[in-house]
């Protein structure tokens, strides 16, 4: 009878004896985990130290989208627009350059802003009162 009543806590020993050392293993010498170190992928024992060998969740940087490329019929556009309004330019330079980066940003679905900005400012430097 004895027999069968210690193998049920002999196994419950192994398997309890078994997830202890597995979760004491990361950082067991260096006071244990601490806390994951994300951007890094390691975990941070308690003596500062990162674990040689436990990861965590690492972080996923995500790059920014990169901004269109600009093709050439999208170029001769808004150069091509620019040109157009030049003349009205001088006589009504108040706010124009900005009316007009506006204007063509809607024509180019709010792409090439920085490109728009430049040739807009290029073709129409500023006046001097």
């Amino acid at each position: 009878m004895k027999k069968y009543y210690l193998l049920p806590v002999l196994g419950i020993f192994l398997l309890s004896s078994h997830a202890t050392s597995a979760a004491s293993g990361c950082c067991y010498r260096h006071g244990g985990v601490s806390h994951c170190d994300a951007p890094i992928g390691r975990q941070v024992c308690n003596d500062g130290t990162y674990s040689p060998s436990c990861t965590c969740g690492k972080e996923v940087m995500v790059d920014p989208p990169m901004p269109p490329k600009i093709t050439p019929m999208d170029k001769w556009k808004i150069i091509s627009k620019i040109s157009s309004v030049k003349d009205d330019y001088s006589a009504h330079h108040q706010g124009f350059r900005e009316s007009l980066i506006q204007y063509i940003l809607e024509l180019t679905d709010g792409n090439f802003v920085d490109t728009i900005g430049y040739y807009v400012y290029k073709m129409l430097p500023d006046i001097k009162e």
